[in-house]
């Protein structure tokens, strides 16, 4: 059970203070390493272009300029590191005593390619901030992921331009289902992901699941099986709690829930504080939601038996 989110903000603000402190010197760190950089380039551009004082001006203010800004995003990373092992694994450990937080980890590209969910195979893959854990019987993980596609066009002249198409940015969840089956079974909307629609189109009795989703399946027979009415009611009711946004795929006896969110969870900038207490709260309450589809989905019901 998820410890109270007063409880956590109390325990919480020693670190959120010394956060907040080292932030600001890393800030100062890195304006005094960059202004240092930038007065030196200066003194070199002064040399370089002696003669041209417009373009002096121009290239002393554009590269003082970068260099701040690369010196302070350095420091970043320090930041970051200390935010997710004093705050966030804190954070995931309250919302439930079985998750295990890895910031360097993630799911592998591999189940995200394989399970079919999405189309083709990404040309970009990154995946980060990995947490898994059990909910009594049922094992699951989740985790950022995105996944771009590649496009190379060429115009009339013969010049050729390549640019990335997001295939999917936002939490991807997976937990262990509680029958074994073999297929591929898509709960999908048409507009939300680029789906490999393969399989076959399956007409299912819930008029209101009909409306919201297309289901796509390699076994017709299974699918049926595994979208019950009352999984098809829980998955409405779970689609209306992550605001009309869901995705879902049956794989290899686990379940995939797939839930696009374009905000870059658990980091921090040296630039602007984040640490307040509304910030920590929503933090805290994703957490809680996407470990909370184990219930929703009333995964941890053996109505079948496992081989």
């Amino acid at each position: 059970m998820a410890e109270s989110f007063e409880t956590l903000y109390r325990r919480l603000e020693p670190s959120l203070a010394m956060l907040e402190k080292r932030r600001r010197e890393l800030r100062r760190r890195g304006v005094w390493i960059g202004g240092c950089i930038s007065v030196a380039v200066a003194i070199l551009l002064c040399f370089v272009l002696p003669r041209d004082p417009e373009l002096l001006f121009v290239a002393v203010i554009v590269s003082t300029v970068f260099i701040l800004w690369v010196s302070i995003c350095a420091q970043v990373g320090k930041l970051t590191g200390f935010y997710k092992k004093e705050v966030i694994a804190r954070m995931v450990r309250a919302a439930h005593p079985s998750c295990l937080y890895e910031p360097e980890k993630g799911i592998a590209e591999s189940l995200f390619v394989e399970s079919g969910l999405f189309s083709g195979v990404p040309d970009r893959y990154r995946t980060e901030d990995l947490i898994r854990g059990k909910v009594d019987k049922t094992d699951f993980m989740f985790a950022e992921v995105h996944a771009e596609e590649k496009h190379v066009t060429t115009n009339g002249k013969g010049q050729t331009r390549t640019y990335y198409s997001t295939l999917f940015r936002g939490f991807l969840f997976v937990a262990d289902f509680h029958k074994d089956f073999s297929g591929r079974t898509r709960v999908c909307r048409n507009s939300l992901l680029k789906i490999d629609w393969s399989g076959e189109r399956i007409k299912l009795e819930n008029p209101d699941f009909e409306a919201k989703f297309d289901v796509y399946a390699s076994d017709p027979v299974e699918a049926r099986y595994l979208l019950s009415p009352t999984m098809m009611e829980q998955l409405l009711k779970l689609n209306d709690a992550f605001s009309d946004a869901l995705t879902v795929g049956f794989y290899e006896s686990k379940i995939l829930v797939a839930l696009p969110d374009n905000t870059d969870h658990f980091e921090l900038s040296v630039f602007r504080t984040h640490l307040n207490r509304e910030r920590i709260r929503r933090e805290f309450d994703t957490v809680c939601r996407l470990i909370g589809i184990v219930d929703a989905l009333n995964l941890n019901t053996r109505i079948w038996s496992k081989e």
